[in-house]
């Protein structure tokens, strides 16, 4: 887990197994209660612009104060260069 804090406001990533099947990430999302998005490798998604992940985020941010992401390990491979490696999604928080 990994909690990033700017001003009062916080993101927290969550990474799960689910290198191919996002359903643990899902379950367990759907069991807290308090995640806001779940990203998982059957579902592309959009990670800047309009109706994005980030804007999203910056929603969430503003109208809560916070935002919980669980991450399947798989999602998002296609925002990842060829090469590049783990923890993308804290590196653009």
């Amino acid at each position: 887990m990994i909690k990033t804090t700017h001003g009062g406001t916080w993101v927290v990533h969550v990474q799960v197994k689910g290198r191919r099947s996002g359903h643990l990430a899902v379950t367990a999302s759907l069991a807290s209660g308090v995640v806001d998005a779940v990203l998982v490798p059957e579902v592309r998604f959009k990670l800047e612009g309009p109706g994005s992940l980030l804007e999203h985020i910056e929603h969430l941010l503003e109208s809560q104060g916070h935002a919980v992401v669980c991450v399947a390990e798989g999602a998002g491979q296609e925002h990842i260069p060829d090469g590049a490696c783990c923890s993308w999604l804290s590196s653009l928080l």
